[in-house]
């Protein structure tokens, strides 16, 4: 019964993101040019990157399908192109809600409604969520109800390294693409398309992730249940998708809660939105957790996970760069050539690593406590479960974005321009989703690597050895040299020497940015198992570590540093850590079968 119920959330997820979708194209006349214009542009755009990302990402996975094939079988060559396709829907029918819905905040803005332009961008936002939440989770329901435990735990991470395949090829192309949109001075109209496909990319991953983390890890769930637990696997599998499940029903109610009348923070409405929305989720989880686990610690990790993202967001928020305490102090200096800002705005995102890593640590801490490695899966869960909202900002701050190329001579009251205040609310709600978006690949990450240590015998894995430290220095490494490569690719985009002018040097761009993934994505497949094969697990685990660690500090640090310095990588640094994360998990048994045979011949 459970299983079902599981499915018609999935389903109930996908409806009310059909809904929200009609809602934003019902009632829609529009009689001003420049929306017209707007709005034709964006489509026009959107359906030649989606048709360029899916004609690559598709040349790219037939031969890793058929190498998974010879390696496993065609069951994981199956859960892999499963993991590909499902994301299908979620790019085109998300990118395209974004359009439209665009055009609806845009045609309320032009009506003086700021309200309603407000509430149109957020639930635009929320199709995206929704969509990730139901098509990420129907997967998992239907192979639940057909197959056993034993035949899902075996094949359900090539399931996850299908969905990070996805989001290595439309986030890291879509982002730089974006940024580098910002920088072209040949195209007056600032294209967000690659940044709205590839944040709906990074959340499918990231959701899909977290639950197959969880169900590899149920196991561990049982081993350390205690002796008077009497739960099996299943049904510690089936638990991280009863949160899910729980999750999409709460984020329903608590978007109803929204209604966009808070002009001066809005950033606030989304915090207490989510706030309702996880709160549901944890009296939820407290309830199935005693029911199928025989116990309520198992609600108190999912809820850590959950005050933990908030948390993160009202952090990030507070580190926006119009919105902090330290810009008072130094507005007295002169600032001619932008050193006072450059200079002000690393601190401010060199500061926020502190706030964020003490969130990301409790969350860590307190996860583990109630239910060991297998608690810091539920922690991700927790938080992604309710992606129908926490999900929204990102693609919020983007249809806002996109409002100001229209709004340069619309005013408001007292004569205040329009555009000021929507790039006020697109500043704030941007940097709660960069919280919202750290946290959760944080926490996915950090259950991925736990879950390598556990596939691998190596969670009592000795730091102070030389190939354990060489491979935490390495993976610091990797960390700054994939940064390298994303600021390169954006600049290398935005300086493409194009004869072609509007859309068709926007095509040329999309292709560029699409080859620029060549050395990212080898090195982010093979390379794990390279240095694994070569040089053996511990200087794997090394890597991995130094890398999730670096990563995640130097992200916070580039999100929280002002625009100038987000633009240099963002989001993206996240899906490459998590792509080799899980390909790492994903072949556990092939590099224990042939772990460091460069170290056994030295």
């Amino acid at each position: 019964m459970i299983k079902i119920i599981i499915l018609i959330c999935s389903i109930v997820s996908i409806l009310f993101a059909l809904m929200l979708s009609a809602w934003i194209q019902r009632k829609r006349t529009i009689d001003n040019e420049t929306i017209k214009l707007l709005y034709n542009i964006m489509r026009d755009r959107s359906s030649a990157f989606i048709k360029s990302e899916y004609i690559a990402l598709a040349a790219s996975a037939v031969p890793v399908i058929l190498l998974i094939a010879v390696y496993s079988n065609w069951v994981g060559s199956v859960f892999f192109a499963a993991g590909i396709i499902f994301s299908l829907p979620i790019i085109v029918l998300g990118i395209d809600a974004s359009n439209r819905g665009s055009l609806k905040a845009s045609l309320k803005a032009t009506k003086n409604d700021i309200p309603g332009a407000l509430r149109a961008s957020f639930r635009t936002g929320s199709i995206m969520g929704f969509l990730v939440s139901g098509f990420g989770l129907l997967f998992f329901s239907l192979i639940f109800i057909f197959f056993k435990y034993a035949f899902i735990n075996k094949y359900v991470l090539y399931y996850a390294f299908g969905a990070v395949f996805v989001s290595l090829f439309i986030s890291v192309s879509g982002r730089t693409y974006s940024k580098a949109s910002n920088l072209c001075s040949d195209d007056e109209f600032i294209d967000n398309t690659g940044a709205i496909a590839g944040a709906g990319a990074d959340f499918y991953a990231v959701f899909v992730c977290s639950i197959a983390t969880a169900i590899s890890l149920a196991d561990v769930a049982v081993n350390t249940g205690g002796v008077t637990s009497t739960f099996t696997q299943l049904s510690s599998s089936i638990f991280p998708m009863v949160v899910a499940g729980m999750g999409i029903l709460a984020s329903i109610i608590g978007s109803l809660f929204y209604k966009g009348t808070n002009k001066k923070n809005n950033a606030r409405d989304i915090t207490i939105v989510n706030l309702l929305s996880g709160f549901l989720v944890i009296i939820a989880a407290a309830y199935f957790s005693n029911d199928l686990m025989q116990s309520y610690r198992y609600a108190y990790a999912v809820g850590s996970g959950i005050i933990a993202g908030v948390l993160a967001g009202i952090v990030t928020e507070q580190y926006a760069y119009d919105n902090n305490k330290f810009k008072k102090t130094y507005d007295k200096l002169s600032d001619e050539e932008g050193q006072v800002h450059l200079i002000r705005d690393f601190t401010f995102g060199s500061h926020s690593t502190i706030a964020m890593t003490i969130v990301l640590c409790t969350a860590l801490v307190v996860a583990y406590n109630f239910a060991n490695i297998y608690g810091v899966a539920l922690a991700a869960v927790g938080f992604v479960s309710i992606f129908g909202t926490s999900a929204s900002p990102e693609i919020y701050s983007s249809v806002l974005a996109n409002l100001s190329n229209i709004t340069e001579d619309l005013k408001y009251e007292e004569d205040v321009s329009i555009k000021i205040i929507l790039g006020q609310a697109e500043n704030k709600v941007s940097a709660v989703s960069r919280g919202y978006s750290q946290i959760s690949m944080s926490l996915t990450g950090i259950s991925a690597l736990l879950l390598f240590t556990y596939l691998t015998d190596k969670l009592t894995i000795d730091f102070v050895t030389q190939l354990v430290m060489a491979g935490i220095f390495t993976g610091a490494m990797i960390a700054f040299f994939y940064t390298s490569v994303l600021t390169n690719s954006i600049l290398r985009i935005a300086n493409y020497d194009t004869a072609k002018s509007g859309n068709a040097a926007c095509y040329d761009r999309i292709s560029v940015s699409i080859k620029g993934l060549i050395i990212t994505v080898l090195f982010s497949t093979v390379g794990p198992i390279a240095i694994g094969v070569l040089l053996g697990l511990n200087f794997l685990i090394g890597v991995l570590f130094g890398l999730l660690v670096v990563g995640m500090l130097l992200n916070s640090l580039i999100a929280n540093s002002g625009r100038n310095l987000r633009n240099a990588s963002g989001i993206s640094l996240n899906t490459i850590i998590n792509v080799m994360l899980i390909v790492s998990v994903t072949f556990a048994a092939l590099l224990i079968k042939f772990e460091g045979l460069f170290t056994q011949i030295i």
